[in-house]
């Protein structure tokens, strides 16, 4: 089973979407969804876009979601919808550094315990996860994406996970 790396550099984002990622036998059930919405779209061009998204490493639920969203927003009907309306389709949650934090703390804009340090792929965000800076995402956007997160306990010069 290949899972699909969730955590975004560029953007300092966290896709919500974690699991298997989306394979043929699924994508050909999602293809049939898209041409039976959208008609004029050719059996070819449905299949092409679940290679796309195959490519970009959709979860099957990402997947899913991104063939209903568009069924559910697009307006031209009778026209077929851009493949980039699907490829684009994302959920993502923020992720802070501390001065980040900080510049919001000293702004009023929110508190240190709106705040926790989000799991990464798997490894906590904190200091003993490497050279990287510490992340963290706002306590709401975990609970409402079911990101795991880690409270730090100080043990000496190191912050376990």
């Amino acid at each position: 089973m290949i899972e699909t790396p969730r955590f975004l550099p560029e953007t300092n984002e966290l896709s919500v979407y974690t699991g298997r990622v989306l394979d043929k036998s699924i994508g050909k059930e999602l293809a049939t969804r898209v041409a039976v919405a959208f008609p004029e779209m050719s059996p070819a061009k449905a299949m092409l876009l679940i290679e796309m998204m195959i490519d970009e490493q959709f979860t099957e639920q990402r997947g899913q979601d991104a063939v209903k969203q568009v069924v559910k927003q697009h307006v031209a009907w009778g026209k077929e919808p851009p493949i980039g309306a699907f490829i684009s389709y994302d959920r993502r949650a923020k992720l802070y550094t501390g001065s980040e934090i900080q510049k919001l703390h000293d702004d009023g804009a929110a508190r240190w315990s709106d705040f926790a340090i989000a799991r990464i792929e798997g490894v906590s965000g904190c200091r003993s996860a490497g050279p990287k800076p510490v992340r963290f995402i706002r306590r709401v956007d975990a609970e409402m994406y079911s990101i795991t997160t880690t409270e730090p306990k100080e043990q000496g010069k190191d912050w376990k996970d």
